[in-house]
């Protein structure tokens, strides 16, 4: 007899070979007994997938096609459901962090020096503007800081702060919001 869920439990990427089998088969006979309970297994099993297994199978259009009792539509629909599962994790997969993109700008412009520092703060302000609201934090506020810091005014009572000291202070600031 072949085996219908060969391939997911072959080639699946959630859990290991051992658990795939188990998920086919217990989705397989929880549609055939028409159970109106969990599939039994935790979803530390299944990747975090058990609650979306157990929202599909109390679908009232699946119970009812599963109602016919018919061995071979609900393999078909198990199947179904299996790659749902992998393309979903394959989906999940290839999203890439959010913050991965962030830190890698955060550390370029913390790298940066006064002669990148044009090229770099039209990306990284252009990035703030887009991603944090101004009581996050303000690039304006830090693009005048930076600007009288090239200008070099020395101001009796105020003297203008180095680009090294606010450049400092504006990673941090970022770096706290990225955390």
């Amino acid at each position: 007899m072949i085996n219908p869920f060969n391939k997911f439990e072959t080639f699946g990427i959630i859990a290991n070979r051992g658990k795939r089998k188990k998920i086919a088969r217990t989705i397989f006979e929880h549609m055939l007994e028409l159970s109106e309970r969990s599939i039994g297994i935790p979803n530390t099993e299944t990747e975090n997938f058990t609650t979306a297994i157990d929202t599909i199978l109390a679908n009232e259009s699946i119970r009812s096609l599963c109602q016919q009792q018919d061995p071979q539509l609900i393999e078909k629909i198990t199947i179904d459901i299996l790659d749902f599962i992998n393309n979903t994790k394959k989906t999940i997969n290839k999203t890439a962090d959010p913050f991965v993109k962030e830190n890698e700008l955060k550390n370029i412009f913390q790298n940066s020096n006064k002669e990148k520092f044009q090229n770099d703060w039209k990306v990284v302000k252009r990035y703030l503007d887009d991603t944090y609201s101004r009581k996050e934090i303000d690039p304006s506020f830090y693009e005048q800081e930076f600007k009288n810091s090239f200008e070099n005014k020395k101001l009796e009572k105020n003297p203008t702060q180095s680009f090294e000291s606010i450049q400092e202070h504006f990673i941090e600031k970022w770096s706290a919001l990225i955390q």
